[in-house]
């Protein structure tokens, strides 16, 4: 029987530390994003409900975001279409039954919104889905970064057009670029998002690019944990 590895930013997979939800501290429970992540393990493609895992997590996590809900689920081949379902709203009211069933894969990402930058609409809704030089990619984020106008100025010299407001789309976009120190084994996820001078800066996020999932936790200085899941 397959089974599912889950992970969520700021907590080891497979676990959910609740001291660390209830201690009041810096880390402590208060409204954010919530970010939820599975990739099945034993062979593909698996018999288990992912989406419906995905929809669970998310609703485990909904006093973490109230405004809106967003799912992307892929079978994870190289030339495997992203699912996308997102709505305003509590997730019981952002996703249909429908919508639940058209979500299958064997890996997948969910996004629950409280906004901190960017406006409360429908496009702002998280995961973003971008197509780069590797395939598509999908990504959630959680926080806000300190470096939005350095960010933002790379990417527009770069001739990014951006769409939204949201610091996540910006977190996205750089995932597209080749790093400064290049790519001579192939995609390099962690490079492009730790491109000095204008790296990323506190932030949590997960995400899905052709088969592999990823959990990204950094600080201000360098990246804390990058945990692959294949």
């Amino acid at each position: 029987m397959a089974s599912a590895e889950v992970i969520m930013p700021g907590n080891n997979s497979n676990t959910y530390d609740m001291d660390e939800l209830n201690n009041g501290g810096e880390s402590g429970m208060r409204e954010a994003c919530g970010l939820f992540g599975i990739v099945a393990t034993g062979d593909w493609p698996a018999d288990i409900n992912l989406s419906h895992l995905i929809h669970l997590g998310l609703v485990g996590l909904q006093h973490r975001g109230q405004e809106s809900a967003g799912i992307v689920t892929t079978n994870g081949g190289p030339n495997d279409p992203f699912v996308t379902r997102k709505a305003m709203g509590l997730v019981n009211s952002a996703f249909s039954k429908d919508d639940i069933a058209t979500l299958q894969g064997n890996l997948g990402i969910g996004h629950v919104r409280y906004s901190t930058c960017g406006t409360s609409d429908v496009t702002h809704i998280q995961p973003f889905v971008v197509e780069c030089l590797h395939g598509l990619i999908a990504v959630a984020h959680n926080g806000e970064l300190v470096n939005v106008k350095s960010l933002k100025q790379k990417l527009l010299r770069h001739g990014v057009g951006l769409s939204t407001g949201s610091d996540s789309e910006l977190i996205t976009q750089l995932l597209t670029h080749m790093p400064d120190c290049g790519e001579p084994h192939g995609a390099n996820w962690v490079g492009s998002i730790y491109s000095p001078p204008e790296k990323v800066t506190k932030v949590d996020f997960t995400a899905a690019a052709r088969g592999k999932f990823a959990k990204f936790e950094t600080t201000p200085r360098l990246f804390r944990r990058c945990e692959p899941l294949q």
